[in-house]
């Protein structure tokens, strides 16, 4: 999942979401880390890629795109896009009032965040990420911005739309297990009990 999934599926807490969208900015080992909340939003994070992974949904998605080494990827930025689209649908809130909400945290805990999360805040904010991925050239930015760091991204849009529908459905099909599964999760780990 990408990051509108990811600040969703912990948007009850706010360090939670706030650790959850620096998921993707942390690498190794989590218990070098303090306990807290935020720690426990990354914790969730990689659990719930772990869950992704194995998900024979998305599994079913990741063979319908090109080139195998980034399909996971084009898949995770098709879901957000299918999520954005239809996002009143899993939220009472909508996306703008959603993403407003994400944005007012991720500026608030912009100090507790990792560096180049941090330094990336006011760009997420400027740009309007979150919503941005309702609309294909929102998608598009995605695509070329992760395609400066990673090839094979280029076509990635276009493989969204010419699979829209298949991917949709999947999509439909994949986020209530998702979602029953981040529920499932613990808030805290033991050792961030305070």
């Amino acid at each position: 999942m990408n990051h509108l999934a990811h600040a969703l599926l912990a948007a009850e807490s706010p360090l939670l979401l706030a650790g959850n969208l620096a998921g993707d900015f942390v690498k190794g080992r989590l218990d070098r880390l303090p306990p807290s909340p935020l720690t426990a939003g990354i914790r969730m994070h990689r659990s719930i890629d772990a869950y992704t992974d194995r998900h024979p949904v998305w599994r079913r998605s990741r063979r319908r795109v090109e080139p195998r080494r980034v399909a996971g990827i084009i898949v995770d930025i098709a879901y957000d896009h299918v999520l954005a689209r239809n996002f009143e649908r899993y939220c009472d809130l909508s996306l703008e009032a959603f993403a407003a909400r994400a944005y007012r945290i991720l500026l608030a805990h912009r100090a507790l965040l990792p560096p180049r999360l941090g330094a990336l805040v006011p760009r997420i904010v400027a740009e309007d990420w979150l919503v941005s991925y309702r609309w294909p050239e929102g998608m598009e930015r995605t695509f070329a911005r992760l395609g400066r760091r990673l090839a094979g991204l280029a076509g990635g849009a276009e493989q969204v739309r010419t699979r829209y529908r298949a991917l949709e459905a999947d999509f439909h099909e994949f986020y209530p297990d998702l979602a029953g599964f981040a529920a499932g999760l613990p808030r805290r780990w033991p050792a961030e009990a305070e």
